[in-house]
């Protein structure tokens, strides 16, 4: 799993990432005035899978910008994609089933 933090619009913090177990990249954005309350979590769920940095950045607009250094190591992150381990997929599984 790879985390970059972002430049923000607001005064949040945001981070994006590739979750390589479970094949999607994923971004928090977190409100430090509100104790760390968590605005937006994208990716967390198999239902809510990001497949690129583009569809990534869309769904943060409004929060940060992702910079191109950071698009290129997200690229690369997924791009070296190692195939998950039986227990990484018996917990994608499992995660799945509580999605539904």
């Amino acid at each position: 799993m790879s985390r970059y933090a972002v430049p923000t619009i607001h005064p949040f913090n945001v981070v994006v990432g590739w979750d390589s177990p479970l094949e999607t990249f994923f971004a928090t954005v977190v409100d430090p005035e509100e104790e760390d309350e968590v605005v937006l979590w994208v990716g967390a769920l198999p239902r809510d899978k990001v497949t690129t940095v583009e569809e990534l950045q869309r769904r943060i607009a409004g929060f940060g910008t992702i910079p191109p250094h950071t698009i290129i190591a997200l690229q690369r992150d997924q791009a070296n994609t190692v195939s998950p381990s039986p227990l990484q997929r018996k917990m994608r599984s499992i995660l799945e089933n509580l999605d539904r």
